[in-house]
C-alpha cells in the first residue's frame, strides 16, 4: 500500500470537504423527503416510529423484552423509546 495515500501526501487534488452538519442536513431533509413525498416527512417518521413500536408491543402481548428482541434493540432502548413516545405496554 503507499504510505503518500495513507498519510495524505499524493499530489492528487482532493475533493472538497462538506461538514458533517451539512451533509446530515442534507440527508435529513433530501433523502427523507424523497422517500416520503415532502417536506414534511421528518414528521412522518416519528409517526411511523410510533406506529412501529406498538405493533411490536402488541405482538409480544406487552413484554417489553420481547417486543426489544424482535426490533432488534436492547430493553433499555426499547423503554427510552416508548418513553419518548408515550407508550405503554399493556
Amino acid at each position: 500500500m503507499n504510505t503518500r495515500w495513507l498519510t495524505g501526501t499524493t499530489s492528487e487534488k482532493r475533493s472538497p470537504k462538506v461538514p458533517k452538519a451539512r451533509v446530515g442536513e442534507r440527508l435529513h431533509h433530501g433523502l427523507a423527503a424523497d422517500l416520503l413525498g415532502g417536506p414534511d416527512a421528518i414528521e412522518h417518521l416519528g409517526d411511523v416510529q410510533r406506529s412501529v413500536l406498538q405493533r411490536a408491543l402488541l405482538r409480544a402481548e406487552g413484554n417489553v423484552s420481547a417486543a426489544a428482541k424482535a426490533l432488534g434493540v436492547s430493553r433499555a432502548t426499547l423503554h427510552r423509546k416508548l418513553k419518548r413516545f408515550d407508550l405503554r405496554p399493556h
